[in-house]
């Protein structure tokens, strides 16, 4: 049977299906719930990472130098600024300070990532909506979580490829 056979045959036997429209994102969603800060703690925790509600500090450097001494004292970690987090899957949307190395996101031992309380979206479709609406252009990456791999053996490996935890720390 040639070729041209063949994918005729196959074609007769394939139904038409119509196109489904893709889903509409959702409506902006700007008022961020008790609700919705635990359903963010809940998927943060899920992917291996902890998360820290409810952190008040006068000035961002109070806040670190503060963090490092009461979270993490014996750690070499490193602060990241998030610009917004994802409820649903609890990454992070950080974007690349153009003063630093990249491998700051990504070689650290301990990533403490400092996120906005009120600044969650409910899905990714809002997540890159909302990217597109900071204008933000150059490097930028969601994280989520700690470093993980597994291998055929199904042995999961923590901190293999990047950092071995991750804490989300929510401050007002």
């Amino acid at each position: 049977m040639s070729r041209d056979r063949i994918l005729q045959a196959i074609r007769r036997r394939i139904a038409v299906v119509e196109a489904v429209p893709l889903p509409e994102p959702p409506a902006p969603h700007r008022n961020v719930h008790e609700s919705d800060i635990r359903a963010f703690i809940h998927a943060v925790e899920s992917v291996g990472g902890s998360c820290i509600d409810t952190v008040q500090f006068p000035t961002p450097n109070a806040r670190r130098s503060s963090l490092k001494a009461s979270l993490f004292p014996d750690k070499d970690v490193t602060f990241l600024d998030a610009h917004f987090g994802v409820i649903e899957n609890g990454a992070c949307w950080i974007v690349h300070d153009t003063g630093a190395d990249r491998t700051r996101y990504t070689l650290p031992e301990h990533l403490a990532i400092l996120l906005p309380r009120t600044a969650l979206v409910p899905t990714m479709h809002e997540a890159y909506a909302r990217v597109a609406e900071l204008g933000i252009e150059g490097f930028g990456l969601f994280l989520s979580g700690p470093s993980k791999t597994a291998d055929i053996e199904q042995a999961l490996v923590i901190g293999a490829q990047g950092a071995v935890s991750t804490t989300v720390v929510l401050v007002d």
